[in-house]
């Protein structure tokens, strides 16, 4: 061929398949999405428990003045009635244990899928102690931030536990052992959001339990307001203005029970 031929064909163009932009595949677009939900949800929920902290601090939200002031009002409460009244404030009824290994396996969960793609599969000793560090994660942060660790305790188990709690505190106190059987515990679980009012078998013979209500509401709306200290003033006030009814004072009343505001973590 004619040396000129071949220089003209080999200055023409190279012809071939059109260049096509690399695509990313769809599980990587979903696990970069599934990645930001989880991360969105997890800052709000540490960041929301650091705010409330002291929430779930007895002695922060029931100080020792305070204690001195709620004191006073009980002892005034009960010069209006031959009732008992008794205080209590707990930081928490139960430990949950469960819930700092539910909080562990959802971590490892939730971890491992978000970071699927970034994971060491090559090395499986690597990506074990990534999944077991994620589990770890989850366990030690519900461990010190209680208000994360209650987004992973059910509302029915938590006042199954305040509830559970509050009968022991009644017979701890000896609130049974009254004459007339006339004890009220006006009952606090800072940890697990509850409130509960309970009476002796003299006061529920009398006594609509659904009366008590109003204490309870009271309270809860103390400290719906920030004021803890102000709701327990309130339901002793209510529990007293019930008990003045039913069992009023009288000249030969004694005080048989110290007047109490308990104030402790567990």
């Amino acid at each position: 061929m004619d040396p000129a031929a071949l220089l003209a064909l080999a200055d023409q163009p190279v012809w071939g398949a059109p260049a096509h932009a690399a695509t990313t595949p769809w599980w990587l677009l979903y696990c970069v999405i599934c990645r930001g939900i989880v991360l969105t949800m997890l800052g709000f929920l540490l960041l929301r428990a650091l705010i409330r902290h002291r929430r779930y601090n007895a002695l922060d939200q029931v100080r020792a003045a305070d204690v001195d002031e709620l004191t006073d009002v009980v002892r005034a409460a009960e010069r209006r009635t031959s009732g008992e009244i008794v205080v209590v404030v707990l930081e928490r009824s139960d430990r949950f244990p469960g819930a700092n290994w539910l909080a562990g396996f959802v971590f490892f969960v939730a971890g491992t899928v978000t970071a699927m793609p970034w994971l060491p599969w090559h090395d499986p000793v690597l990506t074990l102690a990534t999944q077991l560090a994620l589990f770890c994660l989850g366990f030690a942060l519900t461990a010190l931030l209680p208000d994360l660790k209650r987004f992973f305790v059910g509302a029915a188990r938590a006042t199954e536990m305040a509830e559970e709690q509050a009968l022991q505190e009644f017979q701890r106190l000896r609130l049974h052992e009254t004459q007339g059987n006339t004890g009220v515990l006006v009952f606090v679980s800072l940890f697990e959001r509850c409130a509960v009012v309970l009476g002796d078998t003299g006061v529920a013979a009398k006594v609509d339990p659904q009366l008590w209500g109003n204490a309870t509401r009271a309270l809860l709306d103390g400290i719906g307001r920030g004021s803890l200290k102000k709701g327990l003033a309130d339901a002793v006030r209510i529990v007293a203005d019930v008990l003045a009814v039913h069992f009023p004072s009288v000249t030969s009343d004694r005080d048989e029970l110290p007047n109490l505001v308990v104030v402790r973590r567990e």
